[in-house]
């Protein structure tokens, strides 16, 4: 997710708040998908709706692990700091 869509993804949640908590067919949620992504603006949102940053998906994938996988530092520590690990 880029940054200038910042603002409408964090509209979509406030107007649509179970959506922060779905999954899709792997069991990833928008947090997952975000963290894999390295979009820290996303992972940011997510947070701020509720995300949980300890999910794990049914690979056992946490968030976390998933920037992890990637090196992106900036969500990691993001994570870390909502408690994610």
């Amino acid at each position: 997710m880029s940054v200038n869509m910042r603002d409408s993804f964090d509209q979509t949640l406030t107007d649509n708040p179970g959506f922060v908590q779905e999954t899709d067919d792997r069991g990833y949620s928008f947090l997952h998908q975000l963290s894999l992504a390295g979009s820290l603006d996303g992972v940011d949102v997510c947070l701020k709706h509720g995300a949980d940053p300890k999910l794990a998906a049914p690979n056992g994938m946490t968030p976390f692990k998933l920037a992890k996988a990637l090196n992106w530092k900036k969500v990691m520590a993001r994570l870390q700091e909502a408690g994610g690990d």
